[in-house]
């Protein structure tokens, strides 16, 4: 991209080359795959887990759906309590930090 000038290119010129038809294609997945992961967000229910491994599940599924990139401190922050979680189940867990 950058050794054609993409970001100077009009959107005609974009189009009229080669692997225009590619990336255009590549959004149109990410578009479905946009559209799924937050239908798929939507439908993890926020309350009512009645088991501590049906919490470790939601946010299992949770840190999977969003991206590290897009959201780094949410992430880091589900990411860490499933570790925390998981550790308690366990029983090895500190208990002061």
């Amino acid at each position: 991209m950058k050794e054609r000038s993409w970001g100077q290119l009009t959107t005609a010129e974009r189009q009229a080359l080669p692997w225009a038809r590619e990336l255009r294609d590549i959004d149109g997945c990410l578009e479905v795959l946009f559209e799924k992961r937050d239908a798929l967000l939507a439908a993890v229910p926020a309350t009512g887990s009645s088991t501590l491994e049906s919490v470790i599940a939601k946010l299992a599924v949770t840190e999977r759906l969003i991206w590290p990139d897009d959201h780094p401190e949410a992430h880091a922050l589900i990411a860490g309590s499933v570790q925390d979680l998981l550790a308690l189940t366990r029983g090895d867990a500190h208990t002061s930090r």
